[in-house]
């Protein structure tokens, strides 16, 4: 990963709806993406190690595959938004060639991983008909821990981090010193968290444009009741934003695949934190 970006719910929605979907169905949209997606594989479809353990990568690799040199950009967001991003993914990859990560479209859901490993193991000793809280704690670890090291290691993977911000994923609050940025997504927060101690990763193919730039002068351009709400500080300012503009003049120029993740990097100005990097 050598970029991080960022874009609003209203300039996705903006960039989209440039494109005429009277041709495209929903469920086109759904099983493209989630192509994939492995649904005749059991959750707990694995082997058992010896003396009654499981191996633990190997459930994670069958739940939370890692897509290593396929995804270009990671798409972080809020699953209430999902819909708007799905569509965004699609046009990238349809007029781009850029492939980008949205992790349930790829991989299963962390809960019924949870689920699966609670019927087994997390039922009362007293009362088999409800869960020990004690073990229903440490089996939700355990996937927790699988979840987010596949994160961690699929946001290293790709080349751009592209956040996408809304009432849903971020929210203001005057609750931290000069800070607004907030959010009450637990994974949201990990992401940010993540991208901001990973250290970036040039990519070869950026090397030799840029190198080929240097000698030809560059190309120019909530509401429930009783519900749990932790809110959590947002570091938002090694983020570059895009916009729809931006997006549509990319898509006007016509560039694809690598061209199109530098040209949106480099009028991003995403690059030139990496000039300390390469010079």
């Amino acid at each position: 990963m050598f970029a991080k970006l960022n874009i609003s719910i209203n300039e996705v929605r903006k960039f989209i709806n440039a494109f005429d979907w009277s041709t495209v169905r929903q469920r086109d949209i759904d099983s493209y993406l989630d192509s994939e997606k492995d649904a005749s594989k059991k959750i707990l479809d694995v082997a058992l190690l010896k003396n009654n353990i499981w191996d633990g990568d190997g459930v994670r690799e069958m739940n939370f595959p890692r897509q290593i040199g396929t995804r270009h950009i990671f798409i972080s967001h809020s699953h209430d938004d999902i819909e708007d991003v799905k569509k965004l993914a699609y046009v990238i990859e349809q007029e781009f060639g850029v492939y980008c990560f949205i992790d349930s479209m790829v991989w299963q859901n962390m809960n019924d991983l949870i689920r699966a490993f609670d019927e087994e193991y997390s039922l009362s000793d007293d009362n088999r008909s409800r869960y020990s809280y004690k073990k229903r704690n440490y089996s939700t670890s355990h996937v927790h821990t699988m979840l987010a090291t596949a994160l961690l290691e699929m946001i290293n993977d790709c080349e751009c981090f592209l956040f996408v911000g809304s009432p849903n994923s971020t929210l203001k609050l005057n609750y931290f010193r000069n800070h607004s940025d907030a959010t009450l997504s637990p994974w949201i927060y990990e992401e940010n968290t993540f991208v901001k101690f990973i250290k970036p990763i040039i990519p070869e193919w950026l090397l030799r444009k840029r190198e080929r730039r240097y000698f030809s002068g560059g190309i120019g351009r909530i509401n429930e009741d009783r519900k749990l709400n932790i809110a959590y500080k947002l570091d938002m300012s090694t983020f570059h934003p895009i916009s729809a503009e931006l997006l549509l003049d990319l898509h006007e120029e016509r560039l694809l695949e690598n061209d199109f993740l530098y040209g949106l990097c480099d009028s991003s100005g995403a690059l030139q934190q990496l000039e300390l990097l390469l010079s």
